[in-house]
């Protein structure tokens, strides 16, 4: 019974260090990636991100509400005022919400989350690594057109153009493949059958490459990307905007030769 009394007393002694091993001195807590997924999946969490808004506008994850915590020159030359930055806008986080922050490498959500508790805030986590770690595991992001380009130079993506038929032979990226969401009639009065769209046509979709989808202004193009995230793809980019924004922004589109 000493000996059981001993153990059991050790035990206990251990339990809060394992308990408290998640969360840091100044009172957030480091969540990785894949927690980090699980909350923005359950849509009940204030999505933060600290990073410059030259950063933000290349490449960010969907929802997320950009408040700058530094100014980052390196990263973005337009140097922010003191009035734009996290310690004088964080009235704009709000306080009964669980909070959760991330930046480039996790260097300055964990400065924003301190800054956050020294605030008042209670229910705060930083997602280490960053959003480099959170491409790095394949985890979905919204892309504008620069970063678009950027992405289809290496070769690598398979680029798929979610519009009617109609749409399409109006004027594409090149390199895009055509596989319809939806029927959308006000764009093209002909209806495809279910074995045309998306839904049924994956197969044709390569599960070994990165994929860049895109629609006429993001809508459709983003529930495909929820289509395939939920299918078993990974590393599926969104191009914000569509190809509105694309062609706004000066990038050719061609036409199918005739």
């Amino acid at each position: 019974m000493f000996y059981f009394a001993a153990v059991l007393m050790a035990f206990l002694m251990i339990i809060p260090g394992i308990a408290a091993a998640e969360t840091c001195p100044d009172g957030y807590k480091n969540v990785s990636v894949c927690k980090a997924e699980k909350m923005v999946e359950k849509e009940d969490v204030f999505l933060l991100d600290v990073r410059t808004p030259a950063e933000f506008n290349k490449t960010h994850i969907e929802g997320a509400i950009l408040i700058p915590v530094k100014n980052v020159p390196a990263q973005d030359p337009v140097e922010l005022s003191s009035d734009e930055l996290l310690e004088v806008r964080i009235n704009e986080v709000p306080a009964d919400e669980k909070i959760l922050v991330y930046c480039k490498s996790g260097a300055r959500s964990a400065a924003a989350c301190s800054l956050l508790v020294s605030n008042g805030y209670r229910k705060v986590y930083n997602m280490r690594g960053g959003i480099d770690c959170w491409l790095a595991r394949g985890c979905t992001v919204d892309v504008n057109a620069d970063k678009a380009d950027e992405l289809l130079g290496t070769g690598e993506f398979f680029l798929l153009d979610v519009r009617t038929p109609a749409e399409f032979n109006a004027g594409y990226i090149e390199g895009a493949i055509l596989i319809p969401l939806k029927n959308v009639p006000k764009e093209d009065p002909v209806e495809l059958p279910p074995e045309k769209l998306l839904a049924q046509c994956l197969c044709e979709i390569p599960e070994n490459k990165p994929i860049l989808v895109y629609c006429k202004s993001g809508t459709r193009s983003d529930a495909a990307r929820d289509l395939l995230v939920d299918s078993g793809y990974r590393h599926v980019y969104n191009l914000e905007g569509g190809i509105l924004t694309w062609k706004a922004e000066g990038y050719p589109t061609v036409c199918p030769a005739i």
